[in-house]
């Protein structure tokens, strides 16, 4: 019987990418994580996404700029060490720290240490894949760099979802099935331009 690194279809796309050079567009990944203050505190983390829907918008605001002071006092780029507890747990793909967080940036954009994006792709090359997450506002120069810094798997959802809400808006009073199916194309136009961006198109 196939292994699972022998049979998985994702995990042979994202060998490809490793053996092309290029990177692969991936899905949303959505985390919630309750008692976050315990949590922030305690233990280490990546990135934490909170659910403040049930809040009105000004308490909302609130509690998420008290969170984000939080968790940005704590936050941790992950270390070789880590890397390694990773590694020996049996993992397939490694989704590291290196400044990225789910969501928009600041002003200034994002801060990454591309250094240790391609130090980590040096320590786990052979021995696992490495995926990207929080790539909101990345530029097409930005997303190249951490693909030529090992990164395979690229977790999308701005990048991708801006110019669907973007053409709804503006579509706001064509009828509906027209307006989706047009939405359609738009959003595969994108998916394809951010393709040729990573230069997987064809390829995976």
């Amino acid at each position: 019987m196939a292994s699972l690194k022998e049979s998985n279809r994702t995990l042979q796309i994202l060998e490809n990418a490793v053996k092309g050079k290029y990177g692969v567009l991936a899905a949303i990944c959505y985390n919630d994580v309750s008692q976050i203050e315990k949590v922030v505190s305690s233990l280490p983390f990546d990135s934490i996404m909170v659910d403040m829907s049930h809040y009105d918008h000004e308490e909302n605001l609130s509690k998420t700029a008290a969170l984000t002071k939080l968790c940005h006092e704590h936050a941790l780029f992950t270390t070789p060490e880590e890397v390694e507890d990773f590694l020996k747990a049996g993992i397939d793909i490694l989704a590291p720290s290196i400044g990225n967080i789910h969501g928009d940036y600041p002003p200034e954009g994002p801060k990454l240490d591309l250094t240790r994006l391609s130090s980590i792709d040096q320590q786990i090359r052979g021995r696992a894949l490495m995926a990207l997450h929080g790539t909101n506002d990345f530029t097409g120069d930005i997303m190249k760099k951490c693909i030529d810094a090992g990164a395979v798997k690229l977790n999308v959802n701005k990048l991708l979802l801006e110019v669907w809400h973007v053409h709804l808006r503006e579509n706001a009073d064509k009828p509906f099935m027209q307006r989706t199916d047009e939405g359609i194309k738009v959003l595969q136009e994108e998916v394809e331009r951010w393709m040729d961006i990573c230069g997987s198109s064809g390829k995976a």
